[in-house]
């Protein structure tokens, strides 16, 4: 499972806590809300045709690095949204465990989010001289040399972030 669909089902459990009816498994329903939440069926039948006896895995795989949604998520969002059977599903699903890509699927892992919302609250009660440049170092964990060539600018992974 992603970092995106972790948390989108985490916020599930959020949102549905206390709401839905008697019978319903709550885990199925925030695996289902996460995925109409990170891939709208509109999104998926655009994208992968409103009904298919088969599914490429070049395209789970295309969608994956496009969407940040692993391939298994897609292959479930596609059962979900009626684009395949449970028939094709569970025959995709059986291919897919067989190759081992439940564990390791199939190129690059998908990069950690690094939400820098923090970040730019420090800078903006810098700015705002709400804070010292020594009480922004601190709070961003940097020493007062790279805090430095990083509020220039000048600190190779500050200009690869851009």
């Amino acid at each position: 499972m992603t970092q995106q669909s972790t948390l989108a089902h985490e916020l599930g459990h959020l949102l549905l806590q206390g709401r839905l009816a008697e019978g319903i498994d709550e885990e199925k329903a925030c695996d289902r809300f996460a995925g109409a939440f990170l891939a709208p069926r509109v999104a998926v039948l655009q994208l992968l045709g409103e009904r298919r006896h088969a599914l490429e895995w070049q395209e789970l795989y295309v969608l994956k690095h496009e969407f940040g949604l692993s391939m298994a998520a897609w292959l479930q969002r596609a059962k979900q949204c009626g684009v395949i059977s449970e028939a094709v599903y569970l025959s995709l699903l059986k291919c897919f465990s067989a190759r081992g890509w439940r564990k390791n699927e199939p190129g690059a892992p998908l990069p950690q989010e690094h939400p820098r919302l923090f970040e730019q609250l420090v800078y903006r009660a810098l700015a705002e001289q709400y804070i010292s440049e020594g009480k922004a170092a601190e709070l961003l964990g940097l020493p007062m040399m790279r805090f430095h060539k990083e509020r220039q600018l000048e600190s190779s992974d500050a200009v690869a972030d851009q």
